[in-house]
């Protein structure tokens, strides 16, 4: 069964957050994340050395927020809303 083998699987911790990570995305340098308790996005290096990034905060949202990544930009949503940020 496959979940017995992550027990196996060799584990990084890459980042952590202060609150509860939401939705994540991944480029080539980074992993983004968005804690909606904060309504933040925030990034740290893939490569797991390295400090966390607050990228945009919106003020807290009860609505799961999601995420997504492109070559250029960041597509998030927050409440009702649907937003785009440059890639840091």
């Amino acid at each position: 069964n496959g979940i017995a083998g992550l027990a196996l699987a060799t584990k990084k911790q890459i980042a952590t957050p202060a609150n509860a990570a939401g939705a994540i995305a991944l480029d080539a340098v980074n992993i983004y994340w968005t804690e909606a308790a904060t309504g933040s996005v925030l990034y740290a290096p893939s490569s797991g050395s390295g400090t966390t990034t607050t990228y945009v905060t919106m003020g807290a949202t009860a609505t799961p927020m999601l995420l997504v990544a492109d070559k250029q930009f960041l597509y998030f949503t927050h409440g009702t809303g649907i937003y785009r940020v440059a890639l840091p």
